[in-house]
């Protein structure tokens, strides 16, 4: 009996995360197919406008990026290879983030702001961080973009510690639900109506494997924060 049970089990935790896989890469390549309906339009239009064309091939981009930053981590993870990290400094790597994450954010009318304050180098691995980063921002946008609010804002901030440098990414939304905070990172839980919670199952195993954690808190504006802290002697 135990022995059927487990294998139930196993069973049942890899169809949630075949699932959870499945929608996590769903959303990047119907954003894809969308763009690329919309550039054939114009192509057959006559319609050549410069700034749109761009605007489609950032978005495209974007989407690309997200989908090899995920087939990568998720490659690194399951192999159970000790992670590839070198010294970084935080602040470049969010930086370099900041071009992919803008335009989707402002299709939504939300406005990306930075603090950034590490000086120090701590050693991670760059894609797996920026995945995590990635989930969390685009958590951010997801729940801001439905909401009517004047000013919707997601904030990054970064700040150097005796043990630790310290990332935060906030938004001024409506956080999440007090019944889902204790199990918030585990894989079938989620905030939103479609997905099993991959992404925040994700980030907390990553950075988990890089010594660090993750936690989660209500933003000083009311809306949901998530915190990581890296530990300094891993450098």
């Amino acid at each position: 009996m135990i022995s059927h049970l487990s294998k139930a089990n196993k069973t049942a935790v890899t169809g949630a995360l075949s699932a959870s896989i499945a929608h996590e890469l769903n959303q990047p390549i119907a954003a894809i197919q969308l763009n690329a309906q919309f550039f054939q339009e114009k192509l057959a239009s006559g319609d050549f406008d410069r700034h749109a064309i761009q605007e489609i091939a950032r978005s495209i981009e974007h989407d690309n990026s997200r989908i090899a930053n995920i087939v990568s981590t998720l490659r690194g993870i399951f192999k159970e290879d000790q992670t590839m990290a070198e010294p970084i400094g935080i602040d470049r790597l969010v930086e370099s983030l900041i071009p992919i994450l803008t335009p989707q954010a402002r299709d939504h009318g939300i406005t990306i702001n930075t603090n950034l304050n590490s000086e120090h180098l701590v050693a991670i691995n760059a894609g797996e961080f920026q995945q995590v980063i990635l989930n969390l921002v685009n958590n951010s946008i997801d729940s801001l973009s439905g909401l009517d609010l004047k000013d919707k804002i997601v904030s990054i901030a970064s700040s150097d510690h005796p043990s630790h440098v310290e990332v935060s990414i906030s938004d001024n939304g409506q956080g999440v639900a007090q019944d889902l905070i204790p199990n918030l990172f585990e894989l079938m839980k989620s905030n939103k109506s479609a997905g099993m919670g991959l992404g925040l199952w994700l980030s907390k195993h990553i950075i988990e494997r890089h010594q660090g954690k993750i936690t989660y808190q209500t933003s000083h504006a009311g809306g949901a924060e998530f915190v990581i802290r890296i530990p300094l002697q891993m450098v």
